[in-house]
């Protein structure tokens, strides 16, 4: 399941007229996190990635996108592990759950 309605159903019954606010906050914030995960190219960029997988899977895991929480939370421990090898396959298997779940998000949002 790419989203767990019921959990996103608690999170707009919480915030009532502030959920749209939020919407729009993750769907701006998701993507510059996204492309800062696509910019990993070393090592030395995996402490800037493993930040931006954290805030995207935490912020995802909050909406009940827990697919995309879930590549998020891989991508950081192979970062924090420094387990380059794994980090672009990793990666791009991120792009595609994303714009699912995004789209997920949006038609159950609107």
């Amino acid at each position: 399941m790419i989203l767990d309605k019921e959990q996103l159903s608690q999170v707009q019954q919480a915030l009532n007229d502030n959920f749209s606010t939020l919407l729009d906050l993750y769907f701006t914030n998701s993507k510059i996190q996204v492309d800062e995960i696509r910019t990993w190219q070393s090592n030395a960029e995996s402490p800037a990635v493993m930040i931006a997988a954290h805030t995207l899977k935490s912020s995802s895991a909050n909406l009940g996108l827990h697919q995309l929480a879930s590549q998020c939370s891989l991508i950081e421990s192979a970062c924090n592990q420094n387990q380059e090898h794994n980090i672009p396959e990793l990666i791009s298997a991120l792009h595609p759950l994303y714009e699912e779940s995004l789209s997920a998000l949006k038609s159950v949002a609107t």
